[in-house]
């Protein structure tokens, strides 16, 4: 009995593991196709089911730069680092981008 409780908790656990992978990786095809808000959706809901992961908030940093929303990408990457550990250069490179990009949006709005 005992034996047949872990082995069913173990498949479940494996379970949950690849359905996690499996909207990482939908998520990751929704950035790619420039569909940010469907990947946001779905690396929101692996926050949900607790499934964060250092690869979990790049992604979710990178679209949130993306999509227009640079404060949210910032205050993403500030819980992705810790206070004086190293920067990741490339990805707060993007978080950059994503101030200037709209700011520059905004001023052609405004024209």
């Amino acid at each position: 009995m005992l034996l047949t409780s872990v082995l069913c908790l173990v498949a479940f656990n494996g379970a949950a593991k690849s359905a996690g992978a499996g909207t990482f990786q939908e998520a990751q095809a929704a950035f790619s196709k420039q569909q940010y808000d469907q990947a946001l959706q779905l690396l929101e809901s692996l926050e949900k089911g607790g499934k964060v992961t250092p690869d979990v908030r790049r992604l979710k940093i990178k679209t949130l730069a993306k999509s227009g929303k640079p404060l949210d990408a910032l205050t993403e990457y500030e819980n992705l680092t810790q206070p004086g550990g190293k920067d990741d250069g490339p990805l707060l490179r993007e978080v950059a981008l994503g101030f200037i990009t709209s700011l520059l949006k905004d001023m052609r709005d405004q024209m």
